[in-house]
């Protein structure tokens, strides 16, 4: 029951981390700031990085997921050493890895802003 809830939530959650990217990453461009600053450059690094793994999660990585999912005959009765299972466990894992490096980027794109705004 779990899984379906996850499932339905998850396609709109990575759509709209993407989009709250390409806004972020649009509004640094038109702000203004100063670029050659060490924080400004460091939040369009952390901005543009963003837009990339969001993008890879919602085009390449939660489509292979949910289709190697679909593979998995049962998650209680599929021994874990099945090909799909090892599959999904390997895209389920690069997933929560990256949705952590993206909160991570978040929280340092956070402390850098008001390094911008008090130049």
């Amino acid at each position: 029951m779990a899984s379906d809830i996850v499932g339905h939530i998850f396609p709109g959650y990575f759509l709209y981390d993407l989009i709250l990217a390409a806004a972020a990453l649009a509004l640094f461009f038109l702000i203004g700031v100063e670029r050659k600053a060490f924080a400004s450059r460091l939040s369009l690094v952390l901005l543009v990085a963003a837009l990339i793994v969001n993008a890879f999660i919602v085009f390449k990585l939660y489509p292979e997921a949910a289709k190697a999912k679909l593979e998995v005959t049962s998650f209680e009765r599929e021994s874990p050493d099945s090909p799909a299972r090892r599959k999904f466990t390997r895209l389920h894992g690069l997933s929560a890895t990256l949705n952590f490096f993206l909160l991570v980027d978040g929280i340092t794109l956070l402390i850098a802003v008001p390094e911008i705004k008090n130049r």
